[in-house]
């Protein structure tokens, strides 16, 4: 744990229904109250977290992953304010669970906070309790940023000489995930290679970062090559992963290429999302005819896709006709 240390220093209700309207109305208060704090500033940030403690700490259906995720689209600091405020109250109520230590490591990466989650860390180790390689695995992702990349390996490497938190699948796909993040193809597609040398299969998350690195640095080859890898092993894409190679189809400007991608997507019978649909839309207004814009139409509506996806497409429609009548 001392070269750890060293590592650390150098960085600056019993029935269903009744379950359902409990969980509605969770919800409901739950988006209530984030919308609060969107709302206030910042400087009360920690008030209103205090004001509503029991609501947060104790509540059934609380997410401190959608608070996260909303506060920082609004601002970086209240999302640093409120991880703070929690981590504050894991230390005066002795919290002993290292999965609520790892979960706020992991949430510091998501606003790109590597000093908090190091914070985050000690504070664990302080109250006792020794890390696992799911800790690690959060503080590596925490270093995104290209300046604490050396950290990240360094922890890798603490790691590697452990015997109580070996390095995992998982530790693998945080590295995969930020050199694909920093836009480092080799290191990325190395990494890549060292997880399969030390024995672990790629799975879903691995691919995710591969393929959306690899469209990032519009590699599209290396792309279509590891999508295809994905799918022989028998791992079924999913929404992020298929948004990631129809962004790739579209950034290369090959209508036929979509054409055949989204017929095979639909025949296996993946949906069109809301974003995919906006992608497409943009594409075939710009570089499609109106026959084009039939046809995507008429093959959503024979997929029988999503009310939202056939009015945005049907509207656009209409909009092309208006244009040529003009």
């Amino acid at each position: 744990m001392r070269a750890l240390a060293r590592v650390l220093t150098t960085l600056k209700i019993n029935s269903f229904p009744h379950r359902l309207y409990c969980n509605s109305i969770n919800q409901s208060s739950s988006n209530s109250f984030i919308e609060r704090l969107i709302n206030e500033p910042k400087s009360r940030t920690k008030e209103i977290l205090e004001s509503e403690a029991n609501f947060i700490l104790n509540g059934f259906d609380f997410s401190w992953h959608a608070l996260v995720a909303k506060l920082k689209c609004s601002s970086l600091q209240k999302a640093q304010l409120a991880l703070e405020w929690r981590l504050q109250k894991m230390q005066e109520t002795d919290e002993k669970d290292v999965e609520s230590y790892s979960e706020v490591i992991a949430l510091c990466g998501e606003i790109h906070n590597v000093q908090l989650a190091i914070h985050a860390f000690r504070a664990m180790e302080a109250n006792g309790m020794k890390p696992t390689s799911d800790v690690f695995n959060s503080l590596i992702k925490a270093c995104s940023s290209p300046s604490d990349e050396c950290t990240a390996l360094s922890l890798f490497e603490i790691m590697e000489k452990s015997d109580a938190y070996k390095p995992n699948s998982r530790t693998y796909n945080a590295l995969i995930s930020i050199y694909a993040i920093n836009g480092n193809l080799k290191s990325m597609q190395a990494w890549h290679s060292r997880k399969k040398a030390a024995g672990f299969a790629p799975d879903l998350h691995c691919y995710e970062a591969l393929i959306s690195g690899c469209i990032k640095l519009n590699s599209y080859e290396a792309a279509d090559r590891y999508y295809e890898e994905m799918v022989s092993s028998g791992i079924i894409p999913n929404v992020f992963i298929r948004e990631k190679m129809l962004d790739g189809l579209c950034k290369q400007g090959n209508i036929c290429r979509i054409r055949e991608y989204l017929k095979s997507m639909l025949e296996d019978g993946a949906v069109v999302s809301i974003d995919m649909a906006q992608r497409l839309l943009r594409f075939y207004s710009k570089f499609g005819s109106i026959e084009d814009m039939e046809e995507l139409f008429q093959t959503l509506v024979a997929s029988n896709s999503c009310s939202e996806v056939l009015q945005r497409v049907h509207n656009e429609l209409i909009k092309m006709h208006a244009q040529v009548a003009d």
